[in-house]
């Protein structure tokens, strides 16, 4: 089965709920040139990407080439993705590929997309019909042929809002057509680009002026061209608070970056990946299975992150431990995070410090751990020592084993931080994967670009913080407690 989706108009949020659902059971995807590749990061891990669309300065495969990747790839894979910008049958050549399908007798079902012609102008507050506007309004592509007269001449005699899909290397042609044809060149435009997405930029103007305020501004594609007089209005509320418009670049794992950003959008914000993080087991997975076949022997196990929480039950089913073993453990969490975590699991915390830090956790344990007591502390490669030093102070007997590490990938190109309000930072290792990717060279300049950016920096806690101050760069928030809702506040308090 072939489903043909539409993936909206660039922001991961706006495919629809049954095209979310389609690609996370998905064998094999074939997209296009998203604006946003979000969307592939859940689709099921042994999925087969397979990518057709056009790069700069390269190759761009034909629609027959594609039609048959789709069918062999249909052939091979029981549940297959057609992945498409907008909606695939609004300037998506989505028509070709359904008749090549039937053409093989391969089934297929049809997911439509929001298209960018409405999304993209309604979300910069261009209603595209209005009372006493406008009554309708007419979609057409951007790449329309030098000398088409005839075409032209129908546009300007209709009524309503024209809108111009991939059309900015021929807005000038375009409004002076236009205007050839009779369209009064004081009429309202506006100029969408990269819309729904962090790096929108909106222009406005006349059909006289706007080739110029194209230009002057660098507007590039793709871009939506609206034409009428709906696009004089600019209905975009101003109560989103101070962090409307701000973009947060994250370095996180993906389910992190998504709790973050339902939170951050609801306030008004963008928020996307600037270094995707992902969670792998260490060869110190292997020690932890052995440990777990004798828990009985501790009396506290102590985590300090949400990872670790998830990553330690999972061993624990690998060795098909059962719950009621850990009948007389107690356990301690960093941060009310991770007690819901461990929650999600039906054990709650038996100690919680009153501050999310590893140093609030260790202080507090040596009052609540008695003497000869055993910990195990199941924890990342690359987290901080000061809970176990801490302890050791006091006598404690704790069994320390680092498991996982959180290992990252920077998404799109390097300028794109300039692109920000601000970097967020979720972990060391986050702070680890950015400096790699960056140069450890090239810091001590990206920290001085980035302060004349005005690009403020965020930890998410202590730990991240120093590691940041380690390789020179100065952190501007770091919350009172180490989760989200407080990292929200804290950026909300930065820009009073």
């Amino acid at each position: 089965m072939v489903y043909l989706i539409g993936a909206g108009p660039g922001n991961p949020e706006l495919i629809t709920v049954k095209g979310l659902r389609l690609l996370q059971k998905c064998d094999a995807v074939i997209y296009d040139r998203l604006l946003s590749e979000e969307l592939l990061s859940v689709v099921p891990e042994n999925c087969h990407k397979i990518y057709v669309g056009k790069k700069p300065m390269s190759h761009a495969k034909k629609q027959e080439e594609i039609n048959e990747i789709l069918i062999q790839t249909a052939k091979q894979y029981k549940n297959v993705v057609r992945l498409k910008g907008g909606d695939p049958f609004v300037f998506g050549r989505g028509g070709e590929e359904v008749l090549a399908l039937q053409k093989e007798k391969i089934p297929f079902a049809l997911v439509p997309g929001v298209t960018s012609a409405v999304a993209v102008s309604e979300l910069a507050g261009i209603p595209l019909t209005h009372r006493k506007e406008s009554r309708s309004f007419h979609v057409f592509t951007g790449h329309t042929k030098e000398g088409a007269e005839q075409s032209f001449s129908h546009i300007t005699k209709q009524d309503g809002t024209s809108v111009f899909l991939m059309s900015v290397a021929n807005i000038r042609m375009i409004a002076d057509r236009l205007m050839e044809q009779g369209q009064d060149e004081l009429t309202p435009v506006a100029v969408i680009s990269h819309g729904t997405m962090p790096d929108e930029k909106r222009v406005y103007g006349t059909l006289f002026d706007i080739a110029d305020k194209v230009i002057k501004n660098k507007i590039t594609s793709p871009a939506v061209f609206v034409v009428g007089q709906t696009a004089k209005y600019h209905f975009v509320s101003e109560d989103f608070g101070v962090l409307a418009g701000k973009k947060i670049g994250t370095t996180a794992t993906q389910k992190l970056h998504n709790k973050l950003r339902e939170m951050m959008e609801d306030k008004g914000a963008f928020v996307f990946p600037l270094c995707e993080m992902k969670v792998v087991c260490t060869d110190g997975a292997e020690k932890l299975l052995d440990e777990l076949s004798q828990i009985k022997k501790y009396d506290w196990i102590v985590f300090t992150s949400q990872n670790a929480v998830h990553l330690f039950f999972a061993e624990a089913d690998k060795k098909q431990i059962d719950r009621r073993e850990f009948a007389k453990v107690r356990f301690a969490v960093v941060g009310s995070g991770t007690k819901k975590a461990l929650e999600t699991y039906g054990f709650y915390a038996d100690y919680m410090p009153k501050q999310f830090t590893t140093e609030a956790l260790a202080k507090g344990l040596t009052d609540v751990v008695k003497p000869g007591e055993h910990l195990l502390l199941p924890r990342a490669l690359q987290a901080s020592e000061e809970l176990v030093l801490e302890l050791q102070k006091k006598s404690v007997t704790i069994t320390e084993i680092p498991f996982y590490d959180v290992e990252g990938a920077f998404s799109g190109d390097l300028s794109m931080w300039k692109n920000m309000d601000v970097a967020a930072f979720f972990s060391a290792s986050g702070v680890e994967a950015f400096v790699s990717r960056m140069g450890k060279d090239k810091i001590g300049e990206w920290e001085r670009d980035r302060k004349k950016e005005h690009v403020a920096v965020a930890a998410i806690g202590e730990v991240t913080k120093k590691r940041l101050q380690a390789y020179g760069i100065d952190v501007d928030v770091v919350p009172e407690q180490c989760d989200l809702e407080h990292l929200g506040r804290a950026l909300e308090q930065f820009y009073q």
